[in-house]
């Protein structure tokens, strides 16, 4: 879990302050027009889920993937023909008016040929849209889109291994946490 901070900036009440956005749009500099008020916010500390563990978990744990490793990098000494799922957050940004994290992950899927490592990135494609549906359950996944499918992409570090690569972004909850 990565935390942060949602406040007033440090030194906010420093008239040399950074130029800031007010509440019109207009772009202007020196102390919030807020004055006291401004001062009387608590600082909030954030915290971010670990998007790529939270996937690693959930797709680890699902019966349509037993005895597929899943992890956030090849397993060591990969022998370039079983099959693996590879969870990498790639980007993304987050939204304080909302506290959500757009987290961008890519998705490798290696199989013994071509056809394996597409059966599998199938696999995987149908079981990510069920992220948002473990709400119920306090999971912090709101939505779930596909930014590329899945891509045939030869991985450099392993010249034989038959590789799938495919996008996703999630919308996952920020929680405060004071």
């Amino acid at each position: 879990m990565i935390v942060g901070r949602l406040g007033p900036r440090q030194g906010s009440d420093d008239r040399r302050s950074r130029p800031s956005v007010g509440f019109t749009g207009a772009l202007h500099t020196g102390v919030s027009s807020l004055g006291p008020l401004a001062a009387q916010q608590s600082v909030q500390q954030l915290a971010f889920p670990n998007v790529e563990s939270l996937l690693i978990a959930f797709l680890g744990g699902r019966s349509e993937l037993a005895g597929v490793t899943v992890a956030a990098h090849l397993p060591a000494g990969y022998d370039g023909v079983s099959p693996v799922v590879v969870v990498t957050r790639v980007g993304g940004e987050f939204q304080p008016d909302d506290l959500l994290d757009r987290a961008l992950l890519r998705i490798d899927t290696y199989g013994r040929d071509k056809g394996g490592a597409l059966d599998l990135a199938g696999t995987v494609r149908g079981l990510v849209w069920l992220l948002p549906d473990q709400q119920q359950s306090g999971g912090p996944v709101v939505d779930v889109s596909e930014t590329r499918g899945p891509s045939w992409l030869r991985d450099p570090g392993f010249a034989t291994a038959n590789r799938y690569t495919t996008r996703y972004l999630l919308l996952v909850r920020v929680r405060r946490t004071s």
